[in-house]
């Protein structure tokens, strides 16, 4: 599945509260991971199933939940750093400094969804910064003409 940062940005910013970061990178992030008898989530990768960890005292879906949110908040990161970039809102080294840490926090993450979706999602950011990069400039250079 190829992911358009750029698509990404316009669903989460259109205010549509229903859309997730995580839905509109990949759709029902749940349908990656499950929950063993013992209460071990775990999500589904290309390479097979991982163990991500566990919510004691909780149901399944309780605990399938946690670890979806997890995912969430990651690939909410991931929306909105390609949103930032498109609107010229960040400087574009500071916009690569972030892709280094998203990597690193995507490759790291104990979360159920699509993680090899979110982490081309992540590598087509690169491209996204120079995109805008030239836009930037132009916008740094106006703002210092005045």
């Amino acid at each position: 599945m190829d992911i358009n940062p750029t698509e990404v940005a316009q669903a989460v910013t259109t205010g549509d509260s229903n859309l997730s970061a995580a839905s509109a990178l990949i759709g029902d992030p749940s349908k990656f991971g499950r929950v063993d008898q013992d209460g071990t989530v775990y999500v589904l990768t290309p390479s097979g199933e991982k163990a991500v960890g566990s919510y004691p005292g909780k149901s399944a879906e309780e605990a399938l939940a946690y670890f979806v949110r997890k995912f969430e908040a990651v690939a909410s990161e991931v929306a909105l750093l390609a949103a930032r970039i498109k609107s010229g809102a960040m400087v574009p080294s500071d916009a690569a400094e972030a892709v280094v840490k998203l990597r690193q926090t995507v490759a790291n993450l104990n979360g159920v969804g699509d993680l090899a979706t979110l982490a081309a999602s992540v590598d087509q950011i690169p491209n996204l910064i120079e995109d805008h990069r030239a836009a930037y400039q132009e916008r740094k250079e106006v703002e210092s003409a005045v």
